[in-house]
């Protein structure tokens, strides 16, 4: 039920206590790029900020539904949990939290097929602490260009260990809340 949207962090994966942990990343394209250029390719890259010793692959998927990205960074005592989301947040459960008039992800943590485009737009690994990692595929380009040219499908990526039932592989990824990264 929380929402880490100002953190300076994304968790990403299982942690050892067993709850999965998806990343949500939205792109301002329409305010960088100009509406008539050609996108040839794209590419993600990921700082790790504390990572494993384990190397998983995960998988970078268009999301096809609009979701609140909110500020839930709760001060110092959120930890690493964030806070509980606020009206218009995302959480695990809801795209926009709302105590009156929530909007749900379709399942739990987002589905594929519905949520999001089930085939990956990229897959690609994360591990080591400290590490930069990347994504980059042909996919990645056409999403970017769907974004640019129909701004009002931008609804971004979500990123999801391909092994969510084995604990522990869980990272941290800095978000632009995190200056050194």
């Amino acid at each position: 039920t929380n929402n880490l949207g100002a953190m300076p962090f994304v968790p990403v994966g299982t942690p050892s206590v067993g709850t999965r942990c998806r990343a949500l990343f939205r792109f301002d394209l329409a305010g960088s790029i100009p509406g008539n250029a050609t996108i040839q390719s794209a590419t993600l890259k990921l700082v790790v900020t504390q990572g494993t010793t384990l190397t998983n692959q995960y998988h970078l998927s268009r999301l096809v539904v609009d979701w609140g990205e909110g500020d839930g960074a709760g001060g110092p005592a959120a930890g690493i949990i964030g806070s509980p989301a606020d009206e218009g947040e995302a959480s695990w459960y809801a795209r926009f939290f709302s105590t009156n008039a929530p909007v749900w992800w379709s399942a739990p943590g987002a589905l594929a097929g519905t949520d999001f485009v089930a085939t990956p737009s990229a897959t690609g690994s994360l591990g080591n602490t400290w590490s930069t990692n990347s994504f980059s595929a042909p996919a990645m380009a056409a999403d970017a260009q769907l974004w640019l040219n129909h701004p009002e499908t931008n609804f971004g990526w979500i990123l999801i260990v391909s092994n969510e039932d084995t604990f522990g592989p869980a990272v941290r990824v800095a978000t632009r809340e995190d200056t050194n990264n």
